[in-house]
């Protein structure tokens, strides 16, 4: 027998519950708890492409690829393969998000471009749009999720 999935269509916007915490640190060295679907969406979805699969405890598969992929040289197959590795990602792991829009840009689009990549990811939660993840990896090896 199959299970009935049911999608309720409801935001929590309480204030006084959180539903979650931000897995980076505030400023006094703890977690941030979240109150909102919306935020706790974002952040789930910072961490989904922050973690390499193998990273997680009992969840070998959990993760994008995409932290392996960056510094390979830049080419139609690189991006092709980044854009690949997100949304599958986001539909496996995140299905309540719906991915909205996601431009790769590289310095073989523009030699005059400051960083290696960069990505700007949009997603919607029920309708709503959820901030930007922007992406950004030098030729250093250096990355920076925003």
């Amino acid at each position: 027998m199959g299970y009935e999935l049911i999608q309720l269509n409801t935001l929590n916007l309480k204030t006084n519950t959180a539903l979650g915490i931000d897995l980076n640190f505030n400023a006094n060295g703890v977690f941030t708890p979240l109150y909102t679907e919306l935020n706790q969406a974002y952040a789930n979805l910072k961490n989904l492409i922050q973690t390499i699969p193998g990273d997680r405890f009992y969840h070998p598969s959990y993760g994008c690829n995409l932290m392996n992929v960056l510094f390979e040289p830049s080419s139609m197959e690189l991006k092709e393969y980044i854009n690949t590795t997100i949304l599958q990602s986001i539909i496996k792991w995140l299905p309540y998000l719906t991915v909205t829009g996601l431009e790769i840009k590289t310095a073989e689009d523009d030699p005059d471009f400051p960083h290696h990549i960069h990505i700007t990811l949009t997603t919607e939660l029920n309708g709503i749009e959820l901030q930007p993840v922007i992406i950004f990896a030098n030729e250093n090896g250096i990355v920076t999720i925003k």
